[in-house]
This record gives structure tokens, sequence and C-alpha cells, in this order.
């Protein structure tokens, strides 16, 4: 007997068994256990992070996983303001860390991109500007009431 073949209530009870990154995993290695596999969302992560509203909004969204949904997880950790004065620090500590990473990145990851101090820089400043905005219209706290007033099952 196949694998797939077996019965969807024995699957289920095996699979209820795994991690949820264990599940992840299988869906996206096999098509038939991508249709058997349901997704379960027991916990939600917020912070003043597009990604993360987005992503609580979407489960807000859908009826399946607004219902799965037993514990939120407030992130209150903030990415500080980028002080120019710590740049020169920075680019003398570069070329080290460059050096001593290198050879792990290359290791790990072959020959993937590798962002420079300036392209770092303008990103984390993109994410602490997106984080302040949030901040300042309080999106991710109205999200926070949001999920506590639609979602049924919290604990």
């Amino acid at each position: 007997m196949h694998f797939n073949d077996l019965n969807n209530d024995v699957l289920q009870m095996v699979f209820d068994l795994l991690p949820q990154r264990d599940i992840k995993t299988l869906r996206l290695v096999n098509k038939a256990l991508k249709l058997k596999l349901n997704l379960s969302i027991k916990r939600l992560f917020l912070s003043p992070n597009r990604a993360n509203i987005d992503v609580f909004k979407a489960v807000l969204g859908h009826t399946n996983f607004r219902e799965q949904v037993q514990e939120i997880v407030w992130d209150d950790a903030r990415l500080e303001k980028y002080d120019d004065r710590l740049r020169k620090e920075i680019e003398e500590q570069e070329s080290f860390v460059h050096s001593v990473l290198e050879l792990r990145r290359k290791e790990l990851w072959g020959d993937a991109g590798w962002l420079s101090i300036e392209e770092s820089l303008r990103l984390y400043r993109a994410l602490y500007d997106e984080q302040e905005a949030i901040i300042n219209l309080q999106e991710d706290v109205a999200t926070l009431r949001r999920g506590l007033l639609e979602l049924p099952n919290l604990e």
C-alpha cells in the first residue's frame, strides 16, 4: 500500500502529531498530500511590521483559519533609529565581518548575493520608516483590537 492511499482519517491522526513546519514541508513536496493536509494556524504574531499585519488581517478574513487561532503573540521588539555617527564604526568593522562571514556564506548559500552596507542601511531605514508609520497610525493596535473581537477561540 502506498502512503497516499491511506484513509484520510488515518492520515489526519498521524499529521495531527506533526509540528506545523513539517506539515508545510509535506504539502510542498507531495501534491496528493497538499490536497489532504489542512494547514493549522493556532498562533498569530503581531508587530508594527507590514508583513505581520497583512498576514494577521488575512487570517481574520479566512473562515477556517480564524476559527483555529488560540493565541496572539504581541511582538514589542522595535527597530532603533539608525544614527549616522555609527556608520564609521560599522564601516570599520565591515571588512573584518565581511571576510569572516563570506566564507560561511559561500559554504551555506554558494554564490547568492551579499548586500552592501549601503543596501543594508537602505533596507533597514525603509523597515524603520514603515514601523514608525504603523506606530504613529496605531495600525498594529487597531489590528490587535480587531483580532480580540473576531477570533472566537482565543485562550
